[in-house]
């Protein structure tokens, strides 16, 4: 070697010698670059006192070649040779460790210390409350254990599990549950990663997943009763939304009238919150709902719905033309659909419109800018006139496409049928006809004045204070569980005594499981959380948590009776009379719980294809394919959520719609039919004629019509069945499939495998 490599090395080696200045390169390797003053800072030295010594150090540093300036922005930045200096001292460090058998830890901050094991029991104590004593005779058996590795290093999450596994093996389950990391295995994330771009999704849904499926395990682990947990997880019941169970409710139904006499507030302890003042036009109205939405959607699971949107709109629009109000409209649709929910999908909000003004807003004041303008009943009008306009602009986008979100639900009242209403009724069932997307709540059924349904078929009703305004507007659903009625049926081996005890069991355990929901939310509404549900004007918070529902779903009820009795629901009315009595058997026990513990429970007909898909494989895994009824088939099965009797039956509308509306009477807490309509163009008047009859001759409380679409990017062109490729341009890379499972429309590659392959299997009927 020369003498120049001598002396270089000689003075790399002389300028690292100094503990301060080997500190101060460890440090520039961790954090990349840093100024002067961040050095001195982290490596304890005084800026008066210690300024010529540092001075002195980085100079050395300096001269060796180990730091340099960075001359952009003129901070401290190690050099190669620097990095290779620290890497170099590192593995000296380990080696002279591991020569007296020193086990060593790489830290979250990216530095080898040695193994403490006070550390780690203090850790112990301070996680999981384990007694002093006994956490130092389980570190002491991991030390052990992985002394015997011979590991070049070890990692936190590695003595983690080393942890967990001795607090398995001698028992203390309690204590594991505590300590366990939450999250996805490396393997999950990499696939969620690959194959999310193929879906058609986006980086924000990997980012919802990942979240998600923390807060799912720490919900069951740390959060339920271990009973509810086991039942969860083995396929007795399903917990709805998991992931972000302890966070959020799941619908809410907000009152147009809060926002607008008193703007958008929220609480000014929040150090970046504006404010908006009531809106004093249509527009500055419409800009307001879509903040409102914007910032709800991160407070909700589900649904957000507007009620009666165009009868308490209808005073800003009196000096407006129809154009005016049309344009208005189309840049609110736009805008709302650029409010993001999950990942790609917008965020699910709904309006709920009036063909009449409703006769309990009719003599309520309605106010512009602060002043009485008179009463909502004196602007049918311009109700009409909102509504006109939201249609067409429904019908029409710059891409000819359909529009799916907002969803619209459409109230139908016994004065919709007059003639002066027709032609308006006519245009919603043009949409119907057309597209399939709007939904239909009949308030011609008795009790049903007043109630206003979710798309998802939830149902609030002027039942539980017995004011529709407490009742409907500002509340919604805290969250669902639901029941796997086939599995009760399998357990209890067609004996109805056994059916009907374990059907009380985990009824009441889906309660008592929505009642630790309610008093949760009532937690984070306190805690500030819900910044916008739980801001108040006048101390009334603006989400009424305690009118809200807590929904019991019953999954399978048509293969339980199936299995149970025998018999097709369809066509025996033994069977019919059977799923009757499980019906009212739940009623029974929910009204006894709502009664003594004011909580408003109720039970509803709702879809969930999460729990009808999951509940269906347990149940093949558990009892075999040949012992269980399901639809679907062996690779991909599932049970009737939505409907009473499954969409792939051949029946006559009729008799479909005479029996979901004698369930729909016993659901008191929601349902809804869908109606499959044929691939063939379908006629609007002849649409309206069946609804007219479905209102007026069932007790059918809520209804959608169903279609199959394609949508051609190439030729902007929809069709109404589903298509590989486009028969104008022949195109197969331009085409959207669509397919619509209860509520929304979805690409078909987005469906559940059980039910995308059952799509084309259901009975659509030509009207």
């Amino acid at each position: 070697m020369s003498i120049r490599s001598n002396r270089l090395s000689s003075r790399i080696l002389d300028a690292s010698s100094d503990p301060l200045r080997l500190k101060i390169l460890k440090l520039l390797y961790t954090h990349g670059t840093l100024s002067y003053s961040n050095i001195m800072n982290s490596i304890k030295l005084h800026p008066n006192r210690d300024a010529g010594k540092f001075a002195y150090h980085l100079r050395r540093l300096r001269q060796a070649g180990l730091v340099k300036v960075d001359k952009k922005n003129k901070k401290y930045v190690l050099t190669l040779l620097g990095g290779d200096v620290v890497e170099f001292s590192k593995s000296l460090e380990e080696r002279l460790l591991r020569k007296r058998e020193k086990l060593l830890v790489r830290t979250s901050r990216l530095t080898l210390e040695e193994f403490d094991r006070n550390k780690i029991a203090k850790s112990l104590i301070k996680e999981a409350n384990i007694p002093a004593a006994l956490a130092q005779k389980i570190v002491s058996e991991v030390e052990e254990r992985l002394l015997k590795l011979g590991s070049l290093y070890l990692t936190a999450p590695l003595i983690r599990e080393f942890v967990n596994a001795v607090l398995i093996e001698k028992g203390l389950k309690e204590y594991r549950d505590k300590l366990t990391r939450l999250g996805l295995p490396v393997y999950d994330v990499s696939h969620l990663i690959q194959t999310a771009g193929k879906n058609g999704l986006n980086v924000e849904t990997i980012r919802n997943s990942t979240s998600n499926s923390i807060i799912r395990e720490y919900v069951l682990i740390n959060t339920l009763p271990q009973d509810i947990a086991i039942a969860h997880l083995s396929g007795f019941i399903h917990i709805e939304n998991l992931g972000s169970w302890i966070l959020k409710p799941c619908e809410f139904q907000h009152d147009l009238r809060f926002f607008l006499k008193h703007g958008f507030k929220l609480d000014q302890r929040r150090p970046f919150s504006l404010f908006l003042n009531p809106p004093k036009t249509f527009n500055a109205a419409l800009s307001i709902i879509n903040v409102i939405m914007s910032a709800t959607a991160k407070e909700l699971t589900g649904e957000q719905m507007i009620s009666y949107f165009n009868t308490f709109l209808a005073p800003y629009v009196s000096d407006l033309s129809f154009d005016e109000i049309k344009e208005a409209i189309r840049m609110f649709i736009f805008n709302l659909n650029q409010i993001t929910g999950y990942g790609i999908y917008p965020a699910e909000v709904a309006l709920s419109v009036d063909a009449t003004i409703p006769s309990h807003l009719e003599k309520i004041t309605a106010s512009v800018k602060g002043k009485k303008i008179g009463n909502y009943g004196d602007f049918l009008d311009e109700a009409h006139t909102v509504l006109k306009a939201l249609l067409e602009v429904m019908f029409e986008n710059d891409y000819n496409m359909p529009v799916f979100h907002p969803f619209l639900i459409f109230n139908l009242r016994p004065e919709d049928f007059r003639k002066n209403n027709e032609s308006l009724l006519i245009k919603v069932h043009e949409l119907a006809a057309k597209y399939g997307t709007p939904f239909f709540s009949n308030l011609l059924c008795e009790g049903q004045m007043s109630s206003t349904y979710f798309t998802s078929g939830t149902k609030l009703s002027s039942d539980w204070n017995v004011d529709w305004n407490l009742d409907t507007l500002r509340t919604g659903s805290l969250d669902k569980v639901l029941v796997n009625l086939p599995r009760l049926a399998y357990e209890a081996d067609r004996n109805d005594d056994k059916f009907f005890e374990l059907f009380e069991k985990y009824v009441s355990m889906a309660l008592r499981t929505l009642e630790m929901k309610y008093k949760i939310i009532e937690e984070r509404m306190n805690q500030f959380l819900l910044p916008v549900l739980s801001h108040s004007v006048l101390k009334d918070a603006y989400f009424r948590v305690a009118s809200s529902l807590q929904v019991v779903g019953l999954i399978g009820l048509y293969e339980a009776v199936k299995f149970h009795r025998g018999l097709e629901l369809y066509g025996s009315q033994e069977a019919l009379k059977f799923a009757k009595e499980i019906v009212e058997h739940a009623r029974k026990i929910i009204n006894a719980y709502s009664k003594n513990t004011n909580q408003r429970a109720v039970l509803a007909q709702i879809p969930s294809d999460e729990a009808s898909q999951r509940f269906a494989e347990l149940d093949k895994d558990r009892y075999g394919w040949a012992s269980i009824y399901a639809q679907g088939t062996k690779t991909a099965p599932y049970y009737t959520d939505l409907v009473i009797v499954p969409l792939e039956t051949q029946m006559p509308l009729k008799e479909r719609l005479q029996i979901e509306g004698d369930f729909h009477t016993l659901f008191t807490g929601g349902h809804l039919t869908v109606i499959e309509l044929h691939e063939q163009k379908q006629n609007a008047e002849k649409l309206f004629n069946m609804s007219k009859e479905i209102c007026q001759s069932t007790t059918v409380g809520a209804f959608t019509y169903s279609r199959q679409l394609s949508y051609c990017n190439n030729c902007k062109k929809v069709f109404t069945t589903h298509l590989v490729k486009c028969p104008k341009c022949e195109s197969v890379e331009t085409m959207t499939t669509y397919g619509r499972l209860s509520v929304r429309y979805l690409p078909l590659n987005l469906l559940p495998s059980s039910k995308r392959k059952r799509l084309k299997k259901r009975i659509r009927y030509f009207l």
